[in-house]
């Protein structure tokens, strides 16, 4: 069974080719769909509220959201 982003339409996972897919969302609609929540936390925990921002570098070494904005994977 492959899965599909049921945002974008992105396949996130090949499978067999047949009527019934499994749907979530590829990691970029999932960091879209998070960026409003984690930029309130940032801003609560006292970072910068930047989520989605970085692009391979970022200097809040603490954040807790650091891993997924950079490596974009969970």
């Amino acid at each position: 069974m492959k899965t599909i982003c049921f945002r974008c339409n992105e396949i996130i996972r090949p499978g067999l080719d047949d009527v019934h897919c499994s749907s979530g969302l590829c990691m970029d609609c999932l960091i879209e769909a998070l960026k409003p929540l984690y930029r309130r936390r940032q801003k609560r925990e006292g970072y910068f509220d930047c989520f989605g921002t970085a692009r391979g570098y970022c200097d809040q070494v603490n954040c807790s959201y650091r891993k997924i904005c950079i490596h974009r994977t969970i």
